[in-house]
């Protein structure tokens, strides 16, 4: 079900493309500025992350020799630390490629639609969030499922987060309610143990209960997880 519901996530942009009248190359047209200009992760440019990457990779490669002398390791030994503490560094900055290529894509589309296709009928009003439904899925991407937004009103625009697997899908005038299932949906149809492993047993009691959305656990604009002394009363 999951992956059918991503594949109508993305069958329902490219129709939404096509009638809007924006064309493949304008999406990939967009996509070199907005990989290296678009503060794309939490505020973060592609050269803003590899700075602090390379901070981070001598930060713990220095870590790792330390721990590795005091325990008398010979030179071959801390050869080895090196290379397996830059190995952690490598996966964290495959991770941060990995959401920009994957989002890059996604965020020309809207700077598309809201350019060439602008004009064009019917007319666009909206961005909705589209979540992936599985347990991997992040707090503010949960919350933010089904989302509307106003084109014209300042909006969250994915990643939300490093590997963040949300996009926004284009509502137009006249569309008519959208049929696609949200996280909130999805997650009330699952086991308490499901929605408890998801949410913590905690959480998943408050979501339970109806008195909290998931919304109610993070904090907007930001997307920070609200502690559970933070909740509304």
């Amino acid at each position: 079900m999951l992956a059918l519901f991503g594949a109508g996530a993305a069958v329902t942009a490219l129709g939404a493309q096509r009638q809007a009248g924006v064309t493949t190359a304008a999406l990939a047209a967009g996509v070199t500025t907005d990989i290296t200009r678009r503060r794309a992760i939490n505020g973060r440019t592609l050269g803003e992350w590899l700075e602090a990457s390379q901070a981070d990779e001598l930060g713990r490669v220095a870590a790792a020799l330390r721990i590795a002398a005091a325990a008398g390791a010979n030179r071959a030994q801390l050869v080895r630390e090196a290379r397996r503490a830059l190995g952690v560094t490598d996966r964290n900055l495959a991770a941060i490629v990995e959401s920009l290529a994957t989002h890059a894509a996604s965020n020309a589309r809207e700077e598309a639609f809201t350019g060439a296709g602008a004009n064009s009928a019917p007319r666009l009003t909206h961005w909705r969030w589209v979540a992936i439904l599985d347990g991997r899925t992040s707090d503010v991407c949960r919350a933010r499922s089904g989302k509307l937004y106003a084109v014209q009103s300042p909006h969250p625009t994915p990643p939300a987060h490093p590997r963040c697997r949300s996009s926004l899908a284009p509502v137009f005038e006249g569309q008519g309610p959208v049929r696609e299932e949200t996280y909130a949906q999805w997650l009330t149809r699952q086991p308490d143990d499901v929605q408890d492993e998801i949410l913590g047993p905690e959480r998943g009691r408050l979501f339970r209960s109806g008195r909290f959305t998931l919304t109610d656990f993070i904090e907007e604009p930001s997307g920070r997880r609200r502690r559970l002394d933070e909740l509304p009363a």
